[in-house]
């Protein structure tokens, strides 16, 4: 049996992941940043801010690009005080699932309010809403003990996650999505709705961008110094990078760019460029190194970023990937 991680996805330009998307008349898009710890979302995230700020610097506001941000979820809670581990981490989960819902949609409306202001708005999510699977993705051998994610099948994989989805699915269907009535409807009804209301948004993202954590390779870049919420070791950041890069195969049907640590792009400022490179061509502008913030890793030349550094992952809902074909 094949190991899952060779299913590699289906590579291709960048400017296919683009016609897909992009459309003449698309005011707003929904973008997700995800990935394991220590991948440098939060870091990318005012990375790509900064370089639209001094875009829009000489633009008149028709022509500007607004960029809205929402922080992960999950980081505010631990930092707040709020327990993810033991027996209470499903109810972690519910609380994460009902924060972003609610944050998504308070940002989606006023997106919504601002969009015949600007030229376009983006909306970068440091995490979605299926990145919590991946802390509720376990496999325990015969023996009771873990199975590393590495030595996991294809079948073991399926099985995995048929079971996880179920259990998520319960999580849904308790979630609160907005203020009780008072009189409360059918439990039928509430649970019919919540589950609509988690697809409905997972069908407004336009792309997932999974950026591999740091630990990837020599693991230099890996650090727990920079957010109090991790604690992961390196391995373990690589585990979990792993499986967040399944769950999201086996849930969404929206494209999944990788974009992993190959030479070149292997510093977050690398991973910067190449993402603000992919929205330019999204949002139909030119990209110019001039509005490139320089304070972080400087050592970079951005001009050799270019837009070769990462694949693309097709996946339809809970069906598994077959294709696999090497990007040149």
């Amino acid at each position: 049996m094949s190991s899952i991680n060779q299913n590699k996805g289906i590579l291709v330009e960048n400017d296919q992941i683009i016609q897909n998307i992009k459309s003449s008349d698309k005011k707003i898009y929904s973008i997700v940043l995800t990935g394991g710890p220590s991948a440098g979302k939060s870091t990318i995230i005012q990375f790509v801010k900064k370089y639209f700020n001094k875009y829009n610097s000489d633009k008149a506001d028709n022509q500007k690009i607004l960029v809205l941000t929402l922080n992960e979820i999950a980081t505010h809670l631990i930092n707040q005080g709020v327990t993810y581990t033991g027996k209470i981490e499903t109810l972690f989960q519910k609380l994460v699932l009902s924060n972003q819902i609610s944050m998504e949609d308070t940002i989606y409306t006023y997106a919504k309010e601002l969009s015949e202001y600007y030229g376009k708005i983006v909306i970068l999510m440091d995490r979605g809403l299926i990145d919590g699977k991946a802390y509720l993705f376990n496999y325990i051998d015969d023996n009771g003990n873990p199975k590393p994610i590495n030595s996991i099948t294809d079948s073991e994989c399926t099985k995995i996650m048929t079971s996880l989805n179920i259990k998520w699915n319960n999580i849904l269907k308790r979630i609160q999505t907005k203020e009780p009535e008072p009189k409360e409807e059918p439990k039928e009804e509430v649970e019919k709705e919540h589950l609509q209301k988690y697809n409905e948004h997972l069908e407004k993202y336009d792309l997932i961008i999974h950026i591999v954590t740091g630990a990837q390779g020599t693991g230099f870049f890996y650090t727990t110094e920079n957010n109090a919420a991790r604690s992961e070791t390196a391995t373990e950041a690589l585990e979990l990078d792993k499986k967040t890069q399944i769950v999201w195969e086996y849930t969404t049907t929206k494209p999944i760019y990788i974009l992993d640590n190959r030479e070149g792009i292997i510093c977050r400022q690398g991973k910067g460029v190449q993402i603000i490179k992919i929205l330019c061509k999204l949002l139909g502008i030119t990209y110019s190194d001039i509005f490139i913030d320089t304070k972080i890793d400087t050592n970079v030349d951005t001009s050799k970023v270019t837009l070769m550094g990462g694949y693309l992952k097709y996946k339809s809902k809970y069906l598994k990937l077959k294709n696999s074909l090497k990007m040149n």
